[in-house]
């Protein structure tokens, strides 16, 4: 069974997306500045940067006996009224 499942893939791609804007707002907060003197091809280049990051991070990451697929920590939790696979959301939904 592979680890790289669309699980794992919509996992990394949240993980991806929020660490983006995070990289984003710190960069555009640095300075106090209009939006017309913003140097956007920084923004842009560190926003890319922190996403490149965090999709190689749940790379390294794949594979452990988790909840979450492109996460290390273990939880002692594995069942729960918040704790579903992808599977089990999309037949509750059906």
């Amino acid at each position: 069974m592979t680890h790289f499942n669309k699980e794992f893939w919509l996992d990394t791609a949240e993980r991806a997306v929020k660490t983006a804007a995070q990289a984003a707002i710190g960069v555009l907060g640095t300075g106090a500045v209009g939006l017309l003197q913003i140097d956007w091809t920084n923004v842009l280049s560190v926003t890319l940067m922190a996403a490149l990051i965090s999709i190689l991070t749940s790379i390294a990451s794949a594979g452990g006996e988790t909840v979450s697929p492109a996460s290390l920590i273990k939880t002692t939790q594995t069942t729960g009224r918040h704790i579903q696979t992808l599977e089990e959301h999309s037949k509750e939904n059906e």
